[in-house]
């Protein structure tokens, strides 16, 4: 029996609505999630999406995957290979295998480019996803454990991700859709009751972000709301009155809460010890005296730094830092380090690092300068809106896991993706 038209767009619209469900389930379900995705929508549209030609985003995002690819076939049979490494088999696995988020790309990028995908269900998906986690962490920060038993843990409430704790960055994530479903579908219900609810929503997420332990995805969810009321939000009142509000649930948690207070005062004194580590690396160029290392955070900053001077120019290939860290750093080595910028760079070296640059730099280009005022004003609001969540995921100080992670790359790839397409595509 041949699917019809409706059907097809029904499936893959089913898959994609699934995603942010599957972020909460694991990198399991994730990687079925988007290998069914893309497997069903080139099996649907195979000969329509190889008949697209190319455009600049598209050539450049298949060079950095050559890029990788290149990197980690170099090195895994030049030096992992012949220096008898475990992880060279690894290294030349993720390279290949990168290629899934590539095809994810082009997936998305022909699925909103015809109409095929509902953004709005989406929107809807992605608010009810974060409104149930949001619950689930102030449960658990109340009573110690979430509906399904998980006990909070070293001052976090992961919430419905369990040993994985992980919330804080969902809903640093996925909640600011919530605040554009009534702006952009739902216009209708646009009138001070539904202000009053948004309101509402917003401290339950703010309160929710906070108590989930993840220090920085708590400060990245308050610069991408500073950065969208600062562009959308006319009412300076509103503002003043939403910074007041924030402030004084901060405060009042800061100081009665022990797991928020130790969280508070965690964050600064790693902020405020960088000056110690720039100043001994100041040091040590005048005197050769030794570098202070006076965090975890900073270590694997500057554990990244030493491994990427290993390889600068096409670097060591994808998952490589667990092999160079260890030759180099007198330190304990992680897995990765923890902050997407320089793991580029240890992966793919400058060239890659320039290559995603040139796209991010362009997509800003294209959109904010060249084609803002042609789009319409919910094209605007859209358009905002993902590329803040671009932007703040890919923001340099950020701590972070595994860019090349599977959960990692497929939201930077979906989100990357969804602004290029809505950039380029008429109104």
């Amino acid at each position: 029996m041949f699917l019809t038209k409706i059907d097809k767009h029904t499936i893959v619209n089913l898959l994609f609505l699934f995603l942010p469900i599957s972020f909460v389930s694991g990198n399991l379900i994730i990687n079925i999630n988007i290998l069914l995705l893309i497997i069903i929508t080139y099996t649907f549209y195979f000969s329509k999406i190889i008949n697209v030609d190319f455009n600049i985003y598209d050539k450049l995002i298949v060079l950095f995957y050559l890029i990788v690819l290149f990197s980690g076939v170099y090195n895994s049979y030049f030096f992992c290979f012949p220096e008898k490494s475990i992880y060279a088999k690894e290294i030349l696995a993720k390279s290949f295998f990168f290629v899934r988020f590539v095809l994810l790309y082009f997936v998305i990028k022909y699925l909103v480019n015809n109409d095929i995908l509902k953004l709005k269900y989406f929107f809807i998906i992605s608010a009810l996803s974060s409104l149930f986690v949001a619950f689930d962490v102030l449960l658990q920060f109340i009573t110690g454990q979430d509906v399904f038993g998980y006990e909070s843990f070293h001052r976090r409430n992961p919430g419905p991700f369990g040993d994985e704790a992980i919330s804080g960055s969902f809903l640093q994530r996925f909640s600011l859709f919530i605040f554009f479903l009534i702006p952009i579908y739902f216009k209708k219900l646009n009138n001070q009751n539904s202000l009053f609810v948004t309101f509402l929503v917003f401290l339950l997420i703010f309160c929710a972000t906070l108590f989930s332990g993840n220090k920085f995805p708590f400060v990245m969810f308050i610069l991408s709301l500073v950065i969208l009321m600062l562009l959308l939000v006319r009412s300076k009142k509103l503002i003043i009155f939403s910074f007041i509000i924030c402030s004084i649930i901060f405060t009042i948690f800061n100081k009665y809460s022990f797991e928020v207070k130790n969280n508070t005062s965690s964050f600064f004194n790693g902020i405020s010890q960088v000056g110690i580590y720039t100043s001994s690396i100041f040091e040590n160029f005048e005197n050769g005296s030794e570098i202070v290392i006076p965090n975890t955070w900073i270590k694997e900053i500057h554990n990244g730094i030493l491994a990427f001077n290993t390889k600068k120019i096409f670097g060591g290939g994808l998952k490589s830092y667990k092999i160079s860290c260890p030759k180099v750093s007198k330190q304990t080595c992680n897995q990765h380090p923890h902050n997407y910028h320089i793991e580029i760079l240890v992966s793919s070296g400058v060239v890659g690092y320039l290559v995603l640059l040139i796209i991010f730099l362009k997509i800003f280009y294209d959109i904010f300068i060249k084609n803002y005022y042609g789009y319409n004003r919910d094209k605007q609001l859209l358009l905002i809106l993902f590329f803040t969540l671009l932007f703040i995921e890919s923001f340099p100080l950020k701590t972070a896991g595994s860019f090349f992670s599977t959960a990692n790359a497929t939201y930077f790839f979906i989100i990357m993706s969804i602004t290029i397409s809505l950039g380029i595509r008429k109104n």
